[in-house]
């Protein structure tokens, strides 16, 4: 079976080349082994990953680990059977979610779309144009103010945030080439206004000086250019809307699937914010919590804005490819899977944080 991989990994620069010596990449090719055949062990019977029966997203997250490996061939009895259970739940309206669950339709139907797309984007072309939609249509309307363009987990209870947001964003990239068929004028329409609507959130998450004209000039300083979790809100401890890691990087990773050039102001202000807090020891901002979520980011935006080495304080040049990886091996247990000691955001579990640093490699490591 042709081997179906991200886009945005077929190329490898020299630079990220030469930052990786042979060395390291062995050690890293069998840590990327181990991980994954922690992966498999964890699988259901039924073709799932999570407790009680499986849950949906771990599953897609899981499939969509695996298929990104580049041991892909080997694990294709494991993909057809998880992919087998994720195709029940998807549903008349486009999303994909146990309906008995409703918290997070969006977030579910984000990164299934994305399984599905990796899987097999022609065979799974229809389900995947109507979760398009469903995610476009998820899209907060100009009567919420502030939360207009966002997207949140789906329930009537959330609001718009930058983390559900900055993944529907992904997955409509990277299955953007399913649309060029069956797809109605509208849609289309429908799609390019969501994409403009939804950067002007990303843009409100931002901590700039129009952003945060309220909060005193020291603050802003130390802030500048990182992003928050909503425009009005932050998932840092304390009264104000401080910036994090983990959303800096979804941030740009949003700005640049939304066509946004490196070198805009926009971007460059949201470095200018990595360039004090470039650390992979912790999620800047919120320290050991969602660890792994913010690596995973880091290393998916850097990938794509096509940054081979950040620029740290006092002139210091990260090559952070090579840093990623020296981090990641150091953190992996001998069983092969990864964890957090800090469980928020589920990050105790092995499985969902196993996907994570799996996925962080494969970028890293942008193979072939």
């Amino acid at each position: 079976m042709k081997k179906i991989i991200l886009a945005l990994l077929l190329a490898m620069s020299t630079v990220a080349q030469a930052s990786i010596d042979n060395s390291l990449k062995f050690e890293v090719k069998a840590s990327m082994k181990k991980g994954e055949n922690f992966l498999l062990s964890q699988q259901n019977d039924n073709g799932s990953w999570g407790l009680y029966g499986g849950v949906p997203a771990y599953t897609a997250l899981s499939v969509t680990t695996l298929a990104m490996s580049p041991s892909r061939d080997q694990y294709e009895p494991q993909i057809t059977k998880a992919v087998k259970y994720l195709n029940q739940f998807v549903n008349p309206d486009g999303s994909i979610h146990d309906r008995s669950e409703h918290a997070y339709p969006n977030y579910t139907t984000s990164v299934t779309l994305m399984a599905f797309y990796l899987v097999d984007s022609k065979k799974y072309g229809d389900v995947i144009r109507k979760g398009r939609r469903f995610l476009v249509k998820s899209q907060f309307g100009p009567e919420t103010g502030v939360e207009e363009g966002g997207i949140g987990y789906g329930s009537t209870k959330t609001k718009s945030d930058l983390s559900n947001t900055q993944y529907a964003l992904e997955a409509l990239y990277l299955t953007e080439s399913v649309d060029q068929e069956g797809v109605s004028p509208e849609d289309v329409k429908a799609t390019r206004e969501a994409w403009a609507k939804a950067l002007e959130f990303v843009e409100r998450c931002q901590s700039t000086k129009e952003n945060d004209e309220k909060l005193d000039i020291e603050w802003k300083e130390r802030n500048y250019g990182g992003f928050r979790y909503s425009p009005d809100r932050s998932k840092t401890e304390g009264p104000d809307k401080a910036p994090y890691a983990g959303m800096t990087y979804a941030g740009i990773k949003s700005m640049i699937y939304a066509k946004v050039d490196k070198d805009d102001p926009r971007i460059k202000a949201a470095m200018e914010w990595v360039k004090h807090n470039y650390t992979l020891d912790e999620n800047p901002g919120l320290k050991l919590q969602g660890h792994f979520y913010y690596i995973h980011t880091f290393a998916k935006a850097l990938h794509a804005a096509e940054i081979e080495v950040v620029e740290g304080e006092s002139g210091a040049q990260h090559h952070w490819r090579k840093d990623l990886c020296k981090k990641l091996l150091s953190m992996q247990a001998e069983e092969g899977s990864w964890v957090n000691p800090e469980k928020r955001w589920q990050e105790n579990n092995r499985q969902l944080v196993t996907s994570y640093a799996l996925m962080s490699l494969y970028y890293a490591m942008a193979h072939q």
